[in-house]
């Protein structure tokens, strides 16, 4: 009997037919990106992607198949499966961590921000740290699923297989078609086009537009810079009602009956210093100097008005309170900052916006009058610059004793190293010798922090203080926060959610501490020659549905009194300007919309400072000029109506009919305060004006 005869079988060609561990591997790159994508969207609060669903996906997809692609070069299997899983890891931590930082801040903090700010958070905050490992497992494991199932199937992979080279190509051009196609598909959409260029923002794009899109194009900006970034429009005067170029209604005032004398009319002048703007361009070191001299050479001052100098020779004492919200306000609960909102500058519709969810961008907002574009990074960017119109260097040019005050770290933000440059020449917290006046608790006492350092300056002749107050932090409970514990007392029997009840419980230390400054005050004589302001970093994000704040529910809503679905509902806020000397006035009340970079050219007018309002964002609220707030996403609001750039939806206020041409106009205004503040990061401008102005 005839045996058979053995066919030969290439050993590599019957293993290439089959489906391997390795070969469903190769697939995990573009399948995980895709699921991170799409979990991302569907987990973080308020997305808006839903348009660009298809775009996310295939741009995730496209992604994955080019870096399996490159991988592809590895001829070890084994080290390939170990690289691709490092890889995926690596998408999914910074997956992760940017939907922790929204969960906790409401903000996609980009990678400078996450490095410049994390480490504090982390060394200061690591219970919370803990909370979010502990009670954000469920989440922390879905991110990793992917991770999962690559570290399974590299635990099967057994052995090298060679793969098929034109096989390899053809997934990486398939990968590159996708990507160069949905980008298109971008630049093509005159929306997703502005979120990348003109518009950019970090956390807008990536609710927009997805996150690998984002994370990439913020890198390249970061690397080579954004050219659009200095792209000054044509910003034309708003059309209808816009604000006269000639003699506004503040830059003559009259308080005369028809029979007194004409000569009665005072005319003011600009708030403006005399600049050669021409030789400035002219001998600019960069096109980006050049556009900023022309923008500012093309802006005319804030009329002077009836309340310039108000507060000419008096002391100030700048207050930033941490999380503080209008609704802290109450007669009975809180009856001195009551009192001083009250019986001081009363504004009714004011706004602190979030500025990317960090205590210190909502602080360079109030000190600077500058939009604060680079999130956590943007006080860093302060040292070492001309900052000469903050309220803290204008006072301490003319001599008055200056210092700034913290009960938290004194390094924390690197505040000891940035608060110099804001016109404080003292800058104390616990480390540097606050602990001895604050006793260790988390967080600290603002009323401690008052007693101790208010005799530090109270006998001066002129002082010029700043204080970042800590005892409104999250996490609000009695056990997590013992300034909550220490006035649980008074909050107890409140009709809120226990997590609300423990807010108001921490703010009423800032009470206390203002009942005891208002005191000192009054009891030195100086209560009348002493303007207090206070406003927020922040809203009280800590009352969010949060697992690193261990909130359940929107508590947020619960103190409102209304869901917070945007940026205007949410960052409703207080500022309170203060003196004694305005409780013997007539009531002053704004009614128009302001906000934290309002305060420095009202505040500089108040005081009557020479400075220049070009070069500010925001405006004096006593002038004529439009009222105008900005959100970091390009979304801004005026006496006129809410534009939510997200959405590309401008809504009118009741009974308020307004064009497109005032839209568009409002639009190219608000973009080229973008291009101004970017510059300002980007270059001492301050110190090449005036350095060139002095000789």
């Amino acid at each position: 009997m005839r045996k058979p005869i053995k066919q030969f079988v290439n050993p590599n060609t019957k293993q290439s037919s089959k489906v391997t561990p390795e070969m469903i591997s190769s697939l995990l790159l573009p399948l995980g990106l895709f699921f991170l994508e799409i979990l991302l969207q569907k987990t973080a609060t308020n997305m808006h992607g839903s348009d660009y669903y298809l775009q996310i996906t295939l741009i995730a997809c496209g992604t994955g198949l080019v870096i399996e692609t490159i991988l592809e070069i590895i001829r070890s299997t084994k080290i390939r499966c170990t690289i691709r899983f490092i890889v995926l890891e690596l998408f999914t931590l910074w997956f992760m961590i940017s939907y922790f930082s929204d969960n906790s801040y409401r903000v996609f903090m980009d990678i400078a921000s996450v490095f410049g700010g994390a480490g504090d958070v982390i060394n200061e905050f690591g219970e919370t740290l803990w909370t979010i490992l502990t009670k954000g497992f469920p989440m922390i494991a879905l991110y990793h699923i992917p991770s999962f199932f690559c570290m399974i199937l590299f635990l099967l992979t057994k052995r090298n297989i060679k793969r098929k080279r034109t096989g390899i190509l053809l997934k990486g051009l398939i990968g590159v078609f996708i990507i160069g196609l949905t980008l298109l598909m971008y630049f093509k959409d005159p929306y997703a086009y502005s979120k990348l260029t003109t518009d950019y923002n970090y956390d807008t794009s990536v609710r927009s537009l997805g996150m690998i899109t984002s994370f990439v194009t913020d890198i390249k900006y970061k690397l080579f810079g954004n050219p659009f970034d200095k792209a000054f429009v044509d910003d034309d005067p708003i059309p209808d009602d816009s604000t006269p170029d000639e003699a506004p209604k503040h830059g003559s005032d009259t308080n005369i009956d028809s029979d007194e004398p004409e000569q009665d009319i005072i005319v003011y002048s600009r708030n403006e210093i005399e600049i050669d703007f021409d030789s400035l361009i002219e001998s600019a070191p960069n096109n980006t100097l050049k556009d900023v001299y022309s923008y500012l050479s093309s802006r005319q001052g804030s009329y002077k008005n009836s309340y310039t100098g108000l507060f000419e020779g008096k002391n100030l004492i700048l207050i930033c309170a941490e999380a503080f919200s209008k609704e802290v306000i109450d007669p009975i609960l809180t009856p001195t900052l009551y009192r001083m909102a009250y019986q001081g500058i009363y504004f009714e519709d004011y706004y602190q916006p979030a500025w990317g969810g960090s205590t210190s961008s909502g602080e360079f907002s109030m000190l600077t009058g500058i939009i604060p574009v680079e999130q956590v990074n943007s006080v860093y960017r302060a040292i070492g610059r001309d900052l000469r119109f903050c309220l803290g260097n204008q006072l301490r040019s003319m001599g008055y004793f200056s210092a700034g005050y913290h009960d938290g770290e004194y390094t924390y933000y690197d505040r000891h190293k940035t608060h110099t440059w804001f016109g404080y020449d003292i800058w104390m917290g616990r480390g540097n010798g606050m602990e001895k006046g604050c006793p260790f608790l988390w967080p600290e006492s603002d009323l401690d922090m008052m007693k101790y350092t208010v005799p530090m300056y109270i006998d001066q002749e002129h002082f010029n203080i700043y204080y970042m107050t800590i005892s409104g932090h999250a996490n609000y409970s009695v056990s997590a926060n013992a300034i909550s514990d220490r006035n649980w007392d008074a909050v107890k029997d409140l009709d809120y959610s226990y997590a609300v009840r423990s807010y108001l419980a921490a703010n009423l230390e800032l009470e206390y501490a203002m009942e005891y400054l208002i005191g000192a005050l009054e009891e030195a004589g100086k209560a009348d020659d002493t303007v207090i302001v206070l406003t927020a970093d922040h809203y009280p994000y800590g009352l969010e549905d949060s697992t690193a704040w261990a909130t359940s529910g929107d508590c947020l809503a619960d103190l409102y009194g209304y869901k917070a679905d945007s940026n205007s509902t949410r960052d409703h806020n207080a500022l309170i300007i203060w003196s004694g000397c305005l409780e013997d006035m007539d009531s002053i009340v704004v009614t128009e919309p302001t906000y934290s970079l309002d305060i420095v050219p009202t505040l500089s007018n108040l005081f009557g400072f020479e400075f220049d309002s070009r070069f500010l964002v925001g405006r004096d609220v006593f002038s004529d000029e439009m009222p105008l707030v900005i959100w970091v996403d390009h979304s801004w609001m005026t006496d006129k109506g809410y534009y939510d750039a997200v959405k590309n939806v401008f809504t009118p206020k009741d009974g308020v009919d307004v064009s497109e041409a005032y839209i568009e106009a409002a639009k190219n205004i608000v973009q080229n305060k973008f291009s101004y503040s970017k510059a300002i990061h980007e270059f001492d401008v301050y110190g090449y004006v005036f350095s060139a102005e002095t000789g």
